[in-house]
């Protein structure tokens, strides 16, 4: 308990921002299927929705790294902007890492199919890793949206500074 504690005191806080958010986005990902497991709403009753959103996740996983490795960094001179663009492409990066290997886990781990049945609710590991599954595929969507949106403001970026520069250079030219 102790090394888990001294580990925690070692983050940095927005090590910490981002951990206590992915315990939220657990637990709430957790108790939607649940409840949604409780109403007899079930993503892949037959077995075959879940094949195809692996596949999904596999196709969306290396386009959107290629696209964070694609971002035109070398025209740009305000190098904290540039940090900071990169810290959040790699925080990204990571998490579309992570994820697909938690959903491999999920995809190929052979849950048994058990039900634990609660007064209120009831829980099936089977169900609640395709639960899993069809959320981190939507994580994967919202965030590579999200690269798509930094990379426009990166090449809004590149744009503004090519046209300071041809205005600078144009003033210089005609005297002003």
């Amino acid at each position: 308990m102790m090394a888990r504690t001294t580990a925690w005191l070692e983050l940095n806080d927005k090590d910490k921002h981002h951990a206590v958010k992915w315990i939220i986005r657990i637990l709430v990902a957790t108790v939607l299927a649940v409840l949604l497991e409780s109403k007899g709403i079930e993503i892949d009753e037959d077995g075959t929705i879940i094949p195809v959103l692996i596949s999904i996740i596999g196709i969306i996983m290396p386009i959107a790294v290629s696209q964070s490795l694609a971002m035109p960094f070398d025209e740009i001179d305000n190098q904290e902007y540039v940090d900071r663009i990169r810290a959040n492409i790699g925080y990204v990066t990571k998490c579309f890492v992570y994820l697909l290997i938690f959903a491999a886990i999920f995809f190929i781990k052979p849950y048994p199919n058990h039900e634990f049945k609660f007064k209120w609710f009831k829980v099936s590991l089977h169900v609640l890793s395709d639960y899993y599954i069809f959320w981190i595929l939507i994580y994967y969507c919202f965030n590579f949206l999200e690269l798509i949106k930094l990379k426009n403001e990166l090449s809004d970026e590149i744009r503004k500074i090519r046209v300071d520069k041809k205005f600078k250079e144009y003033g210089e030219n005609n005297g002003t």
